[in-house]
């Protein structure tokens, strides 16, 4: 297990800062084949407007197969809307739409050991909607973290990708980095991991959701003080609706000062080396 990445105290430690270039606009399979020239997983940032409605067009284009994602209903309780989408399409909304947007781009390799995406540290008593529900929570470091490898299959080798959102302690300011078992998460895991198979083409997109539901398809509420849940009653004793804590993706992937929010992209070229070779018909 690799070394815990530093991350800047009090703000977003985005992870995804390669030093790629933007890839031109002479053809979508030019594009696509600059951003995957390399084996193995990269992960993208882009950055837009959150008015835009960049990021609603994206995923309402990839809607049929979002559910198709295992572990995306619980990602969606941290805030988390998740889906896979074809590559050469996003990227050919992005360039219409984003121009510059990308922030950051970073190419992981066969990354059977986890790493972290994109961080950021909360300090003692931040509160954050986690499942649905308002916690408070020590000086900590919330995460995505991701790992993802090339699996063979009878058709193709593909990208087997896993994405988790985890929560880590801070012990007097410092992060225990000593080496973990193969697989172990430095952090408690949020929710159940994310899993997706992607093919040569495909990508995974995460982003935060407008409006935050439970799995079981109620409201977020709060207990952050260990105080019930506000009542839907709006008659007398109730006042008015405070707003909510932000979730935890939107924690990690809006920026509300800058009115800009954070897609993050997925996507890898499997090693070609893990094809499954067909058996001659008899």
């Amino acid at each position: 297990m690799n070394a815990w990445p530093r991350l800047i105290a009090g703000g977003v430690a985005l992870l995804l800062s390669g030093c790629g270039s933007t890839p031109s606009a002479s053809s979508d399979d030019a594009a696509v084949s600059d951003r995957i020239s390399q084996t193995g997983l990269v992960a993208e940032r882009w950055r837009v407007p959150s008015e835009s409605g960049i990021v609603e067009t994206i995923f309402a284009d990839a809607a049929s197969t979002a559910m198709n994602v295992r572990g995306v209903v619980t990602m969606r309780s941290d805030g988390f809307r998740c889906a896979v989408a074809e590559l050469a399409d996003v990227e050919r909304m992005l360039r219409t739409d984003a121009g510059d947007g990308l922030a950051g781009r970073t190419w992981h390799g066969e990354a059977t050991t986890w790493r972290t995406l994109i961080g950021r540290r909360t300090q003692r008593g931040t509160v954050l909607l986690i499942d649905g529900r308002a916690r408070r929570l020590p000086e900590s470091i919330v995460s995505i973290e991701i790992r993802g490898w090339s699996l063979p299959t009878a058709e193709d080798a593909v990208i087997q990708l896993q994405v988790v959102p985890v929560v880590t302690t801070v012990a007097g300011a410092r992060i225990d980095a000593s080496p973990l078992p193969p697989g172990r998460l430095r952090g408690t895991p949020l929710s159940t991991a994310l899993e997706s198979t992607l093919r040569p083409g495909q990508c995974l997109l995460i982003a935060s959701v407008p409006e935050l539901q439970t799995p079981d398809g109620g409201d977020a509420t709060s207990d952050a003080a260990g105080t019930e849940p506000r009542s839907r009653d709006p008659g007398i004793g109730t006042g008015p609706a405070g707003s909510l804590p932000a979730t935890i993706a939107g924690w990690l992937l809006e920026d509300t000062l800058a009115n800009t929010e954070n897609l993050i992209i997925i996507h890898g070229r499997p090693h070609a080396g893990t094809r499954v070779a067909r058996t001659p018909p008899a």
